[in-house]
């Protein structure tokens, strides 16, 4: 397993994934999986699956999986922070570009600060897991 090294600078502003909302966590934790899978970067629209299946593994009772429009709002946002890019795409099937995104920064820093979030805990568990 692979160390990750992190400044102090990047260090402070993954603190800051700690004030995103849950619906931004669990988009970054889908982030972070397809990131550690190897799949990124990864399609709006697949990122859905990747939360529902995230979900299911977290405090159920305290954690519901982001509809299309959540998952869209994060992506903004979280494209606004330090910790996701927007890759546009050449092309899409019907021709224009449709962006995919990416982790800006090593999955493992990004995993650490998520599981400090006890509803996201056994989530960030089976992506290490795996």
């Amino acid at each position: 397993m692979q160390v990750a090294t992190v400044s102090a600078n990047m260090e402070g502003e993954l603190s800051a994934i700690e004030s995103c909302s849950l619906s931004e966590q669990i988009v970054l934790l889908a982030l972070a999986d397809a990131a550690v899978c190897g799949e990124t970067p990864v399609a709006s629209v697949d990122i859905r699956p990747r939360c529902l299946e995230l979900t299911e593994n977290a405090e159920t009772e305290t954690v519901s999986t982001p509809n299309e429009s959540d998952i869209m709002r994060a992506l903004s946002v979280l494209g606004t922070e330090p910790y996701v890019s927007e890759i546009q795409s050449e092309t899409s099937p019907v021709g224009k570009g449709r962006p995919q995104y990416d982790l800006a920064t090593d999955p493992e820093p990004v995993l650490d600060v998520l599981a400090t979030e006890d509803r996201l805990e056994r989530p960030v568990e089976r992506i290490r897991s795996d």
